[in-house]
């Protein structure tokens, strides 16, 4: 990532791990180029509302992307245009906020179901943090279909402290993994496999919980 630094251009990133963050400083340094950096620079302060505090401070009404990891997204976001000298209102900040929604990411298509396009480990865990957040205390079903080449085994271990059960399912994909192999995969003792029919999945409804649709984008 730090290849596409430009001699002179200021740079905005989220949270790094240290070892990244030492190479974006040393190579800003060698390109003269402003490093701005969340938690130093910029940040987003909780309360009864978010605070963004950076070139310039926010009050945030309530983000309709939810997630802890959106709050970071939105402040990187914000403090982008900030240097890029994008002229900002506090009232056009929060209405941003507050309206965008990017789909499949923790989407409420209908009434407790949710689409999510987590499909690697960092995003199940970045999942499993936002339903913690949101449902605290909530156990839910999920349904997957999954991409062949994944971590597939790590990215089913993220969502498992926050899963009632897992439901697998083979979809309409040519790199698709089989329904099956994912169920092998899954150390979650409530687990099973399901078909689609006309591009619908099958699910008998017993239980009440949310339902969360996970695994590729694809899908």
């Amino acid at each position: 990532k730090a290849g596409i630094i430009k001699k002179g251009i200021p740079i905005i990133t989220g949270p790094l791990s240290n070892e990244a963050l030492q190479v974006v400083r040393r190579v800003a340094g060698e390109k003269g180029s402003l490093l701005l950096s969340y938690g130093d620079q910029f940040v987003i302060e909780k309360g009864d509302k978010e605070l963004f505090k950076g070139q310039r401070d926010f009050i945030l009404d309530k983000r309709k992307m939810k997630g802890p990891h959106q709050g970071v997204n939105s402040a990187v976001a914000i403090e982008a245009l900030l240097v890029a000298g994008v002229v900002l209102t506090e009232k056009a900040v929060a209405k941003g906020i507050t309206d965008t929604q990017l789909a499949h990411r923790f989407q409420e298509i209908l009434p407790g179901v949710f689409l999510d396009g987590a499909h690697n480990p960092a995003a199940a865990k970045a999942l499993a943090n936002t339903i913690m957040s949101e449902l605290p205390g909530e156990k839910v079903d999920f349904i997957i279909g999954m991409l062949k080449g994944k971590e597939i085994r790590k990215t089913l271990d993220e969502l498992i402290p926050v899963a009632a059960s897992f439901t697998f399912l083979t979809f309409d994909h040519p790199n698709a993994a089989n329904g099956e192999t994912l169920m092998e995969s899954c150390k979650h003792k409530v687990k099973s496999v399901t078909i689609l029919v006309n591009n619908t999945i099958i699910l008998p409804k017993e239980y009440e919980r949310r339902i969360i649709v996970t695994g590729s984008l694809y899908l």
